[in-house]
């Protein structure tokens, strides 16, 4: 991994980005992705570290790989851990992606992490005259119940903020249930979508690798829609998630 630079967002989530003088597009899109780690994940585990070695092998072999940039991240307890940080692709190794499930689920940090981080990491950017767009998933297989820097409050208040902010072109919010056949999960994370200004939620069901498999497609034609968009002035195009 390259030399990387930290930050601090407001509520005092840390993250890693990319030395500046290693860039060597002039826009790129952010792509940054949280999954779930806490202890009913332990079942499949493995298929989850799957998933996020295909949606990286897959925005790889896109045409405009080299004007994304992907930090990715693991929640659970009280405790949002960062895999690594924003940069190139082609110095991520999906080897990184192990996740060690245990604890709760802190799903308003983790989606507070997701907007302050993108948020921050766009300004700086912006600041150096880069041209971006971004695009967000957390992905659970619960609601929440651990966070201890965040509440709705704070995160409609972020939202808010990122939504008309000029430093990011467009910015695309996709909440994704995995396992969440459960009626009353299903609609407690539809309703955390409104509250909290998702775009989407995406819900998979009863988890099967076949399943994940699918999950890990769509997220990669999500992310290139929305490369695709970036220097249109508009959002990208809905790509429709079907099992």
């Amino acid at each position: 991994m390259e030399n990387m630079d930290m930050f601090n967002t407001p509520n005092q989530f840390q993250f890693s980005a990319i030395e500046m003088e290693n860039l060597g597009a002039t826009e790129y899109t952010i792509v940054n992705m949280l999954v779930d780690e806490s202890g009913s994940v332990g079942g499949f585990k493995t298929e989850l570290e799957d998933t996020m070695g295909i949606i990286l092998d897959s925005c790889k072999k896109h045409p405009r790989s080299e004007n994304l940039l992907i930090r990715s991240a693991a929640f659970e307890g009280r405790d949002v851990r960062e895999i690594h940080g924003f940069t190139t692709l082609d110095v991520v190794d999906k080897n990184v992606y192990c996740i060690n499930p245990g604890g709760s689920t802190p799903l308003w940090d983790a989606t507070l992490d997701a907007v302050e981080t993108t948020a921050a990491y766009a300004q700086t950017l912006n600041d150096q005259d880069y041209f971006c767009n971004g695009i967000l998933f957390v992905i659970t297989d619960g609601g929440e119940n651990s966070s201890v820097r965040a509440n709705l409050s704070k995160i409609k208040d972020s939202v808010s903020k990122i939504r008309i902010d000029e430093s990011l072109e467009s910015i695309k919010m996709i909440l994704i249930g995995v396992n969440d056949s459960d009626s009353y999960l299903k609609n407690e994370l539809n309703t955390f979508k409104n509250d909290a200004g998702f775009d989407e939620y995406v819900s998979l069901g009863d988890v099967t690798p076949s399943k994940l498999a699918k999950l890990a497609q769509w997220i990669s034609q999500s992310i290139s829609s929305t490369s695709q968009s970036l220097g249109t002035g508009g959002p990208s195009q809905a790509v429709n998630f079907t099992l």
